[in-house]
Formats: C-alpha cells, sequence, structure tokens
C-alpha cells in the first residue's frame, strides 16, 4: 500500500528527485534527460520515480513550480496589503527566480513557467485581496 504525500519519506525522495533533476538540467539539456538519468542521479528505480511523477514533463512542472513557491514564499507576503511596495517585491522575487533558473540550467523554459507563474501569481493576489 503507498504512503501518503505527506509522509516524510515521501516528501524526502520527491525532494531528492527534484534535486537530481535540477543537477542534470545545469549539465544537460531538457530534452536529453531520460528517466534512467534522474532515477541513477536519485539513486533510485523506476517505480519510485513513477510513484511520484508520472513523466519528465511532469516532474519538469512540478520542479519549476516548487522552486517558484519557495522563491515567492521567502518574500513574506503575510499581513501585506496590495500596493506599490508589495508588486515590487513579488516582480523581484520572480526575477530572482528566473535569474537562479537561468544561472543552473543550459535550456530556457520559457513555454513552461508562463502558467507556472500565472498559477502563483493568482494565489498570491488571491491572498492578498482576501
Amino acid at each position: 500500500m503507498p504512503q501518503p504525500k505527506t509522509d516524510p519519506r515521501v516528501l524526502r525522495t520527491r525532494k531528492l528527485i527534484m534535486e537530481s533533476f535540477i543537477k542534470l538540467s545545469s549539465k544537460k539539456e531538457f530534452k536529453d534527460i531520460t528517466i534512467k538519468d534522474v532515477t541513477a542521479e536519485a539513486m533510485i528505480n523506476r517505480a519510485t520515480f513513477y510513484y511520484h511523477f508520472e513523466d519528465k514533463f511532469d516532474l519538469l512542472d512540478n520542479t519549476l513550480s516548487e522552486v517558484l513557491s519557495i522563491n515567492l514564499e521567502s518574500t513574506n507576503f503575510n499581513n501585506s496589503k496590495l500596493d506599490e511596495d508589495t508588486i515590487m517585491k513579488i516582480f523581484k522575487a520572480l526575477t530572482n527566480f528566473q535569474q537562479s533558473l537561468h544561472n543552473r540550467c543550459q535550456v530556457e523554459y520559457e513555454t513552461e513557467l508562463a502558467p507556472i507563474i500565472r498559477e502563483q501569481l493568482e494565489i498570491i493576489f488571491y491572498q492578498l485581496l482576501m
């Protein structure tokens, strides 16, 4: 029986897979990264990979979303109001995210990034407007 997705072991394995993918992204183009590469880097088997992700595109989406979310959460928007300062903080967090992605990865992920950024911005603005 699979463990719940909040089980610490599951979370650690998921993080390990994402970190392995990020490491590989600094060495190879996305199109050249295989599931075998990721599983070898993470030292897991294919079944473990597929327990966490559907395919490498799902891994890419989840990794980008996670990294962006971490970047945005590092800028504390709690108790913020929607004003020029808050918008500047959001813009700066997005810029830092894009710069760190550019520094770590050989390939541009612009088409994958747009919906992820839009989703994260919707969450932030929804919270700010409530």
